[in-house]
């Protein structure tokens, strides 16, 4: 099966040997993989080169590049850089899966998902169901599908491969796509398991994980409808905190002016017309009447809690 995985990886070494057994443990097994490392300081390059003397299709490389914004913008560097390095390397691969190396895939998850891509040429992108180590379904706001997903090579390439981004380089992927067309499907019945674990509300890793989500929101150009249509899909779902932190976010970057991405098309799909494709999906299932009123409570809940942390 003609698929490629991308793994970036810096200081993995606590779950990076459960995500490697899973890989090598698929049913149907990637023409290769490539694991690049941002600069571990840690034995997650030891255990990788482990992998990679037993599993010749297991490379390990080194990113090259940085930025001094750091964070998700030297993420996405490495991502273009191992990209650049499969299409040089002559593999002839037809899709293109990027995983955290804090993850362990299911062992059908790559040959499924990919099976239906095949049987649907008309999708760019597809993921399976990321579960979170409670048992829980990941949740996204507004409903997006996870970034644990399997891109068509000829739709990945057709809107820019990887872009190099401030945030969310995948949700950038994804908008080019659905603005050029191309079907994005979640398969359920494969799963995915994040290892990491939420350690809680309290826990100050996580409330600045979920501002920065917030943020990010705002660098791609979130409507302030999307964004409480967003944080009123995470109220449904139970996500309260996670709501309220992304609210804030948003309103932080939107008080302070911060930056937003360049690309002026992608942000206009965000600013202007993401909200219409979602209600358009969406709009007769009787369950809405919870988003509305989840809309008001992380709303108020929301301006709250912004007052509060001023």
């Amino acid at each position: 099966m003609n698929y490629v995985l991308i793994t970036p990886v810096k200081n993995e070494q606590k779950y990076i040997r459960q995500t490697l057994d899973s890989v090598v443990a698929q049913t149907e097994l990637p023409l290769a993989w490539v694991i690049i490392d941002g600069g571990s300081q840690d034995k997650t390059r030891d255990i990788v080169k482990e992998y990679a003397a037993k599993y010749p299709w297991i490379y390990l490389k080194y990113q090259l590049h940085f930025s001094d914004k750091g964070g998700h913008t030297n993420v996405s560097i490495a991502m273009k850089e191992a990209y650049e390095y499969l299409k040089q390397s002559g593999i002839p691969f037809d899709y293109v899966a990027n995983i955290d190396a804090d993850q362990v895939l299911e062992p059908n998850v790559c040959e499924g998902i990919i099976s239906a891509l095949k049987k649907n040429l008309g999708v760019g992108a597809a993921s399976g169901q990321v579960y979170n180590p409670n048992g829980n379904p990941d949740t996204y706001p507004e409903g997006e599908i996870s970034n644990k997903r399997i891109y068509n090579r000829g739709a990945f390439e057709r809107v820019g491969g990887y872009p190099i981004t401030r945030y969310s380089f995948d949700s950038v992927v994804l908008a080019k796509m659905r603005i050029a067309n191309w079907d994005i499907k979640t398969y359920p019945e494969y799963k995915i398991h994040n290892l990491r674990k939420d350690m809680g509300i309290e826990h100050t890793s996580v409330i600045k994980s979920n501002l920065q989500w917030g943020r990010s929101k705002y660098y791609l150009g979130y409507s302030f409808s999307l964004l409480v249509m967003g944080c009123g899909y995470l109220v449904l779902k139970g996500e309260i905190g996670k709501s309220i932190g992304v609210f804030i976010g948003w309103m932080d970057s939107w008080i302070n002016h911060d930056e937003v991405i360049a690309d002026k098309e992608v942000w206009n799909h965000f600013h202007n017309e993401r909200l219409s494709q979602i209600l358009d999906t969406m709009w007769i299932e009787p369950r809405h009447i919870y988003l509305v009123i989840g809309f008001v409570m992380v709303f108020i809940a929301g301006i709250l809690a912004w007052r509060f942390w001023q």
